[in-house]
C-alpha cells in the first residue's frame, strides 16, 4: 500500500508548519515492539533469496516507510506489484519481496516479533557477529534460513566453539526430519514456523528454566 505525500491528508497547517497524517495504515496486533530503520539500496537488489524457507518464500514481517529517493517494487503472496516512488507512504503487510528499480534511501519502521518480557535480545546479522556474542548470552534463538550460513550449519559452529547454553531453531521449511537434524547440529530445540508468539516464548523459557536448574 503506497501513498503519495501530497494525498495524505493535511491535519494541521500554521506558518511553517504542515502535518499529513494517514490513519489506519497498517495492524500491528500480534507484534510486541516496533524498531526503526534507515536502508540505502543500489538498484538491482531483490531480497527474494533472503527470505528462502520462510512462509512463501516472502518477508513475514509489517514494513511501513516513507521512501526519500529512488524507487521500488513489491510483491505480494498473490504475485501482485506495486511501485514505490520517492517521497511515498508505505506500508508492506507481512508476505512480500522487494525489488530494488533505481537507488533508494528509506527511513522505515518494523514491527518485531520478538521483544521477549524480561529478555534483552541482541540481533545478530551474521554468523561471525552471532559467535562474537555468545559470551553473556543465555541463550540463542536460531533461524534456518539466513544469508551466507544456515541456522544449522551456525548451529553446529555454536557449539563447537565450546558455548553450551540452549539453543532454539525455527524455520518454515518443510520436511518431517528437521527437528532432528536441528538436534543433531546441537539446539536444544525447535519450534516450526508459523507460530504463536506464546509458542514460541514458552519454548525458550522452558530451555531457559531446564538450564537454570542444572546443577
Amino acid at each position: 500500500m503506497r501513498v503519495a505525500k501530497e494525498n495524505i491528508d493535511v491535519q494541521m497547517e500554521i506558518p511553517g508548519v504542515v502535518i499529513r497524517q494517514r490513519k489506519g495504515f497498517g495492524d500491528v496486533r500480534g507484534f510486541d515492539t516496533i524498531s526503526s530503520e534507515y536502508f540505502s539500496l543500489a538498484a538491482g537488489v531483490d531480497t527474494t533469496p533472503l527470505f528462502v524457507g520462510l512462509e512463501g518464500d516472502l518477508c513475514q514481517c509489517p514494513h511501513w516507510g516513507f521512501l526519500l529517493r529512488g524507487q521500488l517494487t513489491t510483491t505480494n503472496a498473490a504475485g501482485g506489484q506495486e511501485t514505490v516512488h520517492a517521497q511515498d507512504l508505505f506500508y508492506w503487510p507481512p508476505g512480500h519481496n522487494v525489488r530494488v528499480d533505481d537507488d533508494a534511501e528509506i527511513c522505515a519502521f518494523l514491527a518485531t516479533l520478538l521483544e521477549l518480557e524480561g529478555m534483552a535480545p541482541a540481533v545478530a546479522g551474521t554468523a561471525d557477529e552471532a559467535l562474537a556474542s555468545l559470551p553473556g548470552a543465555s541463550a540463542v534463538l536460531l533461524d534456518v534460513a539466513m544469508p551466507q550460513v544456515d541456522g544449522l550449519e551456525l548451529c553446529r559452529r555454536i557449539r563447537a566453539s565450546g558455548w553450551a547454553g540452549p539453543i532454539l531453531v525455527v524455520s518454515a521449511r518443510p520436511g518431517p526430519d528437521l527437528p532432528a537434524k536441528a538436534a543433531a547440529a546441537g539446539a536444544n530445540g525447535f519450534v516450526r514456523k508459523p507460530f504463536e508468539n506464546a509458542e514460541l516464548i514458552g519454548a525458550l523459557r522452558a530451555l531457559l528454566a531446564v538450564e537454570a536448574s542444572a546443577p
